[in-house]
Order: C-alpha cells, then structure tokens, then sequence
C-alpha cells in the first residue's frame, strides 16, 4: 500500500519537475539563446530553427534539434514580433495538461 501510495505521489513530482524545466528554458535557456543570435546577427531568427543554422559565418547556437523540444516533446514555440511584447519576442509551451508556460511570466 505504501509502495502504491508513494507511485502516486512521484507522478505530481516529476510533472512539476518537468514544468519547473520549461519555465527554466523559456525564461532562461531559450530567451539568452535568441537574444544571443540578436547580438551576434543584429536581428532576431524568424523561427527557432535559425538557432541552428545562422547566417553564413556565425557558429550555430543550438547542435541538436532535440535541444529545442519541452519535456514532452513537442517543440518550443517562438514568435517574433511578440504579442505581448511588439518590440520583443514570445517564447512558449504548453503542457499536456493545458498550462501555457512563456516568457512573459515576468512582464
């Protein structure tokens, strides 16, 4: 019973853990990815894609395009200009249970 009880609980924890890891690339890894790329581009990537293969001459920012997927999979959505913020960028995923998790948690 006790075994079966703690199974239970591990499932609340490791999908927070995986929400917690979206919220993490979204508002860290993904955001400093993209504003890198603005930097060294003098403009933002039209998709996420762009991360992996820049302009002529710059070394890309993402290897794998498995570096671009959420914890589930899917892969992160990008958008620019921003909705929420013109001038910027929106970074986001969804979780499988309907959560939107984006960069504009902060604004």
């Amino acid at each position: 019973i006790i075994a079966a009880l703690a199974m239970v609980n591990l499932g609340g924890i490791f999908g927070d853990g995986q929400d917690q890891t979206a919220k993490t690339w979204v508002n860290g890894t993904g955001e400093a990815y993209v504003n890198i790329y603005y930097a060294r581009v003098g403009s933002y990537p039209k998709t996420l894609a762009d991360l992996k293969n820049p302009p002529q001459g710059i070394h890309p920012f993402v290897q794998r395009s498995s570096d671009l997927l959420d914890p589930w999979g899917k892969e992160y959505v990008y958008k620019y200009p921003g909705t929420r913020n013109p001038k910027s960028f929106d970074l986001w995923t969804t979780t499988p249970e309907g959560k939107v998790i984006g960069n504009w948690d902060d604004f």
